[in-house]
């Protein structure tokens, strides 16, 4: 090979290089704390969420549906989901007239139909989820409670 044909190839690895550094930085930055979203539960949360009777009876699917949708009047249920890690059920209404996409969103704690935090952790998790809505797809537990996940 030639000086030349060398100083190319080494400008195109270079550069190539840096370029696909940008989308890997990327991807450690925001995968990470997704990756590690119940250890750092474990080291930031001082007092983790409690459902308001953790030894009682849970409500039946019917009461829970009724608790969400009297926060919503005039609102009709459009599908239930169930977090695996807590006694909530995530019920999503919306309004018979309201336009595609528009739908509300309630967690609500099982065992006694009040509502429930989004989120049974840390701010910086929020953060982390609020921020990267791609989450839903890559790690669906990790944001099941986002409205878009």
């Amino acid at each position: 090979m030639k000086a030349r044909t060398i100083r190319a190839w080494s400008w195109v690895h270079k550069w190539s290089s840096l370029v696909s550094t940008v989308f890997l930085l990327m991807l450690c930055v925001t995968g990470l704390p997704l990756v590690f979203t119940h250890e750092l539960d474990e080291v930031l949360l001082h007092e983790p969420w409690q459902p308001k009777n953790p030894d009682g009876p849970l409500l039946d699917l019917d009461q829970v549906l009724s608790a969400a949708l009297a926060l919503h009047p005039g609102e009709v249920p459009a599908f239930m989901s169930f977090d695996e890690d807590r006694p909530v059920v995530n019920v999503t209404s919306r309004a018979p007239d309201a336009p595609a996409g528009q739908y509300s969103f309630e967690p609500i704690d099982q065992t006694s139909g009040e509502v429930a935090p989004l989120v049974a952790g840390h701010p910086v998790m929020e953060f982390c989820c609020n921020c990267i809505p791609t989450c839903s797809w890559a790690w669906p537990e990790c944001c099941s409670w986002a409205p878009w996940g």
